[in-house]
């Protein structure tokens, strides 16, 4: 029984730094506007969804579509930096919900706002299936 309890820890543990990896992941992909890295951190089938507050709207995108915006954004700015300010994981066998608070960095531009992720774990891997944002 003891063994059990710990492999489950142990599972637990690697789990979690692995879905933080992928949230490092994504962070490093919006800094370079890297698709690659976007497609690497993100199930192809995800969706990316944004709850601006200034308009009351939601507006979802799919991947290809955020990566475009992403573009978009590091042509148009020199800076684009999502900093972290609070990351918790909530896990849950293979599957995950993080919340990340975080300043967005447009230019010399600041706006704060709040991710939330959800991920999926097929096999050994970790994948972000939806990202919520709001700022």
């Amino acid at each position: 029984m003891a063994n059990s309890v710990t492999a489950k820890e142990d599972t637990a543990k690697l789990d979690d730094a692995n879905v933080r990896s992928v949230i490092s992941t994504y962070l490093a992909a919006l800094r370079a506007a890297d698709a690659e890295m976007f497609r690497t951190a993100f199930h192809v089938d995800s969706a990316i969804v944004h709850c601006s507050l200034a308009e009351g709207t939601l507006v979802t995108s799919p991947l290809e579509a955020f990566i475009q915006e992403v573009a978009g954004l590091k042509k148009d700015h020199e800076r684009v930096e999502e900093s972290p300010r609070n990351l918790t994981v909530d896990l849950a066998d293979c599957i995950a919900c993080v919340r990340l608070d975080f300043d967005l960095y447009l230019g010399s531009t600041k706006y704060t706002g709040t991710d939330f992720f959800t991920l999926a774990k097929a096999g050994n891997r970790w994948t972000i299936t939806h990202k919520l944002y709001c700022m």
